[in-house]
């Protein structure tokens, strides 16, 4: 099975179930949790933008979304809409995130290429070094 595939089979078998069990919503690579004071739990999955269909590299950012915060945001950004919530935000619209390498010191990936199995993924910590475009080189897309 190729790469690509096997990064979203990760995520709707694996990653997905887990989350919603935990509480949070969400589907593809984005849940919340969302707390009735409107703040917001956040965990993206991002994907290097230099992957093929054989190498698919990725990691997790994890957030906080503020609701004071984002009305603030939105009265900034009025082409949002006013009925925009913090599930709305990407982790990086929110001025607390961090992505879950930066705990491990560095910039952690994990890396799915073509007719592995994802046991040994789900399981592992990511690894760490400089990230994606380090190794693509500049000019890959």
């Amino acid at each position: 099975m190729q790469a690509r595939h096997l990064f979203w089979v990760l995520v709707r078998d694996r990653v997905g179930p887990l989350l919603r069990a935990e509480g949070f919503g969400g589907a593809g690579q984005s849940w919340r949790l969302e707390h009735p004071s409107g703040n917001a739990a956040l965990i993206q999955v991002q994907r290097s933008r230099w992957n093929t269909a054989d190498s698919v590299q990725f990691t997790i950012n994890l957030a906080v979304a503020s609701k004071v915060v984002w009305d603030w945001q939105l009265a900034r950004e009025p082409g949002r809409g006013p009925a925009a919530r913090p599930s709305a935000l990407y982790a990086n619209d929110c001025p607390l995130w961090r992505r879950i390498g930066d705990e491990l010191g560095g910039d952690g990936w994990w890396t799915i290429t073509t007719g592995m199995r994802l046991e040994p993924v789900a399981a592992s910590k990511p690894t760490v070094g400089p990230g994606p475009r380090a190794v693509a080189g500049p000019g890959r897309a």
